[in-house]
């Protein structure tokens, strides 16, 4: 595990959205690949660097996918997969209060982290994908701690590909994927039923029902 790793605070999220959603969670997953590569020795093939100069290989975001750097040197773009939601009960209820009718809700979250790993030659692609694997693979576990992830439910890394826009370049892709738990709560004002009158319709020999609320 690198070090730093230990040292990462909870991820703080801002004031729209939870601080660990599967967004996070793919920022997360950058950050510790990042860290990873940054404690390997001077002259490794594959050292990580803040320093465009030095560095030996080059990490990404989707975003930026028409970046002119791709090529130049082995590059690792993470990304955020899909996300779909799986009932743990009805109404996603969890507990409530029958006195105020306030509620706790949740729901299970299935979500993955897509890592691409693009270069000149295909066994570089192989190595790096290979060495991304490892690195999620022996830290997996920790990604419960900082986040509300209940597991990694799977690895896998595809064969090497030549890159769909670029001939000259090879890719291999890893995934994670993995289930995390999102709670929130109901909250209601209290209405006070103050009574219930029924009155008789003569015209339509129908009751006509008037709630009074407070």
């Amino acid at each position: 595990m690198p070090t730093g790793f230990e040292k990462a605070s909870l991820p703080m999220g801002n004031a729209y959205i939870g601080r660990t959603t599967p967004l996070h969670v793919a920022q997360l997953v950058l950050l510790i690949l990042k860290e990873a590569f940054l404690e390997l020795e001077e002259g490794h093939p594959f050292r990580f660097t803040e320093d465009f100069n030095t560095t030996r290989i080059l990490f990404d975001t989707v975003f930026n996918k028409d970046s002119e750097a791709y090529g130049k040197k082995p590059a690792i773009i993470v990304s955020r997969g899909p996300i779909n939601t799986t009932p743990l009960s009805m109404g996603d209820l969890a507990m409530k209060d029958v006195t105020t009718g306030n509620s706790m809700r949740s729901s299970m979250i299935q979500s993955s982290v897509g890592i691409k790993v693009i270069a000149r030659e295909s066994m570089s692609a192989d190595i790096l994908a290979q060495d991304t694997f490892a690195i999620l693979m022996t830290t997996r576990t920790a990604l419960p701690i900082l986040t509300n992830v209940h597991s990694v439910t799977s690895l896998n890394v595809s064969p090497v590909n030549k890159y769909e826009e670029n001939d000259a370049l090879y890719f291999a892709e890893v995934t994670m994927s993995f289930v995390m738990q999102n709670m929130w709560t109901w909250e209601f004002e209290p209405t006070l039923l103050n009574s219930i009158s029924l009155k008789f319709n003569e015209d339509t020999d129908l009751y006509k029902q008037v709630l009074c609320l407070s």
